[in-house]
């Protein structure tokens, strides 16, 4: 039977990879999405290019984004979901936190 509101179970933030997981991968999503307004302002600002260049650069940056999923499943077999998430969460951070300092 369905229900019209379902509810997640409490008992599954009990387990700490779970709840790390879970708060790592919403902190990851808001900084990705961040990425392309960050990068568009100190391209266009900070290193003085035109708008139709850095058009162009984010047309890359995105097609390499999803390219690079092709990427993951290997990588997940390889070294683990749980440590790949860490990585990938740090090597963002850091990216972002880089940019933002340019601008």
């Amino acid at each position: 039977m369905l229900t019209a509101r379902p509810q997640p179970r409490e008992n599954l933030f009990t387990i700490k990879t779970f709840s790390i997981g879970v708060t790592s991968g919403i902190v990851t999503r808001i900084l990705l999405s961040s990425i392309p307004v960050v990068m568009s302002l100190m391209l266009q600002t900070q290193l003085a290019y035109d708008p139709a260049t850095v058009s162009l650069i984010l047309l890359l940056f995105s097609s390499g984004a999803l390219l690079s999923k092709l990427g993951f499943e290997p990588l997940i077999k390889r070294i683990g979901y749980r440590k790949l998430l860490l990585h990938t969460t740090v090597f963002t951070s850091l990216c972002i936190f880089a940019m933002g300092a340019a601008v």
